[in-house]
């Protein structure tokens, strides 16, 4: 499995679970400030020039909330700590990734603090 990686919260959060759950996985580093996401060879991954982006066999898979998805089909991990089947265990983990997909690692990460 290659995980097209770079340090930034998106990113991140795939990464933290990869290395929670102990999945193998091969880090491809992606150094979005050189445009490394604009070459062709990284958009026939992910035709968005984002990072992150999984591909595990014939799967490839792009978006971090996407990849958490997939892993946790594919290698099992709903019905743990991570990734609860009641909805009301679902919950917590579902609100954590649509807020970091939404809005608060802007004042975090932008230049200069909140926008």
């Amino acid at each position: 499995m290659e995980f097209y990686y770079h340090p930034s919260p998106n990113p991140l959060k795939v990464a933290l679970l990869l290395e929670e759950t102990g999945l193998p996985y091969e880090l491809v580093p992606v150094d979005t400030r050189k445009g490394e996401q604009h070459s062709a060879a990284f958009k026939a991954i992910n035709p968005n020039a984002k990072t992150p982006a999984l591909v595990d066999g014939e799967a490839t898979v792009f978006d971090s909330n996407a990849i958490l998805l997939y892993l946790a089909d594919v290698f099992g991990l709903k019905g743990g700590a991570i990734f609860a089947q009641q909805h009301a265990g679902r919950a917590g983990a579902d609100g954590f990734m649509a807020d970091v997909c939404g809005d608060w690692h802007w004042p975090v990460f932008w230049p200069g603090g909140a926008l």
